[in-house]
């Protein structure tokens, strides 16, 4: 069972993975691995995500995949529609923009 992880930047790449598979693993009887994916910006993970989701979720270990996840700042990237000012116009726009581009349950 795994995780993979789209993240923008080092940061997130370095922190959140040890940080959920300590947490997660000290509460399930099965050990889950996390994989982060770091794009080195918004630009290229917004861009590139769709091509490197196929290619993990028709992966021949694709099976063991839990869900792909994506991290996306809600205020620096400038990709929202300029009416999407709140967090909740963003998260909502931002699920449903990304959802449609990579067209996955496990998105």
């Amino acid at each position: 069972m795994r995780f993979v992880f789209f993240v923008e930047g080092h940061t997130e790449k370095e922190i959140l993975g040890p940080f959920l598979r300590r947490w997660l693993n000290s509460r399930l009887d099965q050990r889950v691995g996390i994989k982060t994916v770091n794009f080195e910006g918004w630009h290229r993970l917004v861009e590139d995500m769709p091509r490197k989701a196929k290619m993990y979720l028709e992966a021949s270990d694709s099976g063991e995949l839990i869900a792909l996840i994506t991290l996306l700042d809600l205020y620096g990237p400038d990709f929202y529609p300029h009416s999407s000012t709140s967090v909740d116009d963003r998260v909502q726009w931002a699920t449903k923009h990304l959802e449609n581009k990579v067209k996955s349950d496990k998105f």
